[in-house]
């Protein structure tokens, strides 16, 4: 099963870094037991938007309502009125994604009701937006941002998860209840399944060879932090090889979901 849902929601992009152009590279994959790929992402190289959209449903609803959501930041993100923001106000930006969010989690949740064979799809979406010096990070559901820096890996998304959840609560404290966990899938937010998100938000400063990397659960739920480290390391100038390699990994490791990756390297 893709996921169990409960709901929630996440925001909207748009940005302009002031360092050099950033790097970047996306891939996905439906992996090695999916029928089909119900992943989407969407790069924005003009205005440094990226975004990973890990769809639920069942058929093709799953994929509709992920295609529903990356379509919607690609509307708002390469909208003109969004390029005036990037010098007026570029710290706007974050409103701006959330509005795009919102607006997405109400268009999947529209399709839903209007289309019998859509009822009940949602979809996770985690995005980063660069702009003016910072990284904003926006999440809703399971879908994680990672940055690397220093040789180091950290999640900088907060899971919308059930085991999160007990986690957070210290109901699940080792890493063998964390790893025994059996509702794994179980999502508390989800984009398209409720008229109400809450999206989370991070914003931190950028540094000079920070790579940001967003991914489905299909890539960390085969491969674990420190081989995903590893994996990204080893290509430090070759975003599209550490893209293919992170996948054909969780592809060799089980592939038991669709697996997608963006990588952004500033």
């Amino acid at each position: 099963m893709k996921h169990l849902i409960l709901p929630l929601a996440i925001a909207l992009l748009s940005s302009t870094s002031a360092m050099a152009a950033p790097v970047s590279s996306g891939l996905t994959d439906k992996g090695v037991t999916r029928p089909q790929n119900e992943d989407n992402f969407f790069i924005d190289k003009a205005h440094d938007v990226y975004v990973v959209a890990d769809g639920m449903g069942g058929h093709a609803a799953g994929e509709v309502a992920s295609q529903i959501a990356v379509d919607t930041v690609r509307y708002y993100s390469e909208h003109p009125i969004w390029g005036a923001f990037d010098t007026i106000w570029p710290s706007s930006r974050i409103s701006l994604m959330l509005g795009a969010y919102f607006a997405a989690n109400n268009n999947i949740l529209t399709d839903s009701i209007n289309t019998a064979a859509h009822r009940g799809m949602g979809t996770t979406m985690v995005s980063v937006i660069l702009r003016d010096g910072y990284a904003d990070v926006i999440n809703v559901g399971d879908s994680r941002a990672y940055r690397i820096r220093n040789g180091q890996i950290t999640q900088v998304s907060h899971d919308h998860s059930l085991v999160q959840a007990y986690i957070d609560q210290g109901i699940l404290k080792t890493p063998e209840e964390i790893e025994n966990f059996p509702y794994k899938n179980v999502i508390t937010q989800a984009m398209g399944t409720s008229p109400k998100i809450v999206p989370d938000v991070f914003t931190e400063p950028q540094k000079s060879g920070d790579i940001y990397l967003l991914c489905s659960d299909g890539l960390f739920n085969e491969v674990k932090d420190d081989e995903i480290l590893r994996i990204i390391m080893s290509h430090p100038a070759d975003l599209d090889a550490a893209s293919k390699e992170l996948v054909e990994t969780a592809n060799a490791n089980g592939g038991h979901d669709n697996i997608t990756v963006v990588l952004v390297q500033l």
